[in-house]
């Protein structure tokens, strides 16, 4: 079983990061077909949010394949700072699409520049500690309070929880566009929060003990469930463009 679990795991990784760069192709695809407007500038937070989505699974892959020496206290501190980070580009980029509907276009132009200054910080920033400061952070991290109650998941709740709440008002105040989202992305969200209550169960909490190559083999599972309805949440946000150009 374990042998089995052991040669399927980088496969379903390598399928995880291909459906990652179809869902940024697909966004990617959106922006280009709107055109220069404010909308395409807010979707490109989407494409943000995919780009660290991207980054998060290759830095794993990375450690797993030592390429990267990084601490597995480390490496949990580094990949769900990757995660706040995806959660809040699709945030601010649907915070952003319901601001464009109260006709706050002056706060939304304020807001893209500082985020795209930060994203670019927060990547610097993770490489530099990642590649000098690997292993330095496992101490921080590993049994830990932060770790032992699994604070870092609640805050991954938290900003998934306002990603919902704007999806609900993108779904109340921008008509075909919101409505075309709302459903697939909550399904992501929920299969993103999935994997996180199940790292609290097995890893912080230890309710469940499995071994670690079980434990992420079934997290898999959850994130492609979720990339896919990511893809499915910007084919339709394509969809809902061409309806309401037509």
């Amino acid at each position: 079983m374990d042998t089995i679990i052991s040669s399927f795991t980088p496969i379903l990784e390598y399928g995880i990061l291909f459906l990652l760069i179809v869902a940024l192709l697909v966004i990617k695809k959106v922006i280009k077909k709107f055109g220069g407007g404010m909308l395409s500038q807010l979707f490109s937070y989407f494409s943000v949010g995919t780009i660290f989505l991207i980054l998060m699974r290759l830095f794993i892959h990375f450690v797993e394949l030592n390429i990267l020496s990084v601490a597995s206290g480390a490496l949990h501190f580094w990949w769900h700072v990757m995660f706040y980070l995806a959660m809040l580009s699709f945030f601010f980029g649907l915070k952003g699409m319901v601001d464009l509907a109260d006709g706050k276009e002056d706060k939304i132009a304020k807001m893209i520049s500082k985020w795209q200054f930060t994203s670019v910080v927060a990547v610097l920033v993770i490489m530099f500690f990642s590649i000098t400061t690997g292993n330095s952070w496992a101490s921080f991290y590993e049994g830990a309070l932060f770790e032992n109650v699994g604070l870092h998941h609640f805050v991954a709740f938290a900003i998934s929880a306002l990603v919902v709440y704007y999806l609900v008002q993108s779904k109340k105040k921008i008509g075909t566009i919101g409505t075309g989202i709302a459903m697939p992305f909550t399904i992501g969200l929920s299969f993103w929060g999935l994997q996180h209550f199940w790292e609290l169960l097995t890893e912080s909490w230890k309710i469940i003990l499995l071994d670690d190559e079980i434990i992420e083999h079934v997290e898999q599972y959850f994130v492609i469930i979720a990339v896919f309805a990511l893809i499915y949440s910007f084919v339709q946000l394509k969809k809902s463009i061409v309806v309401k150009t037509s």
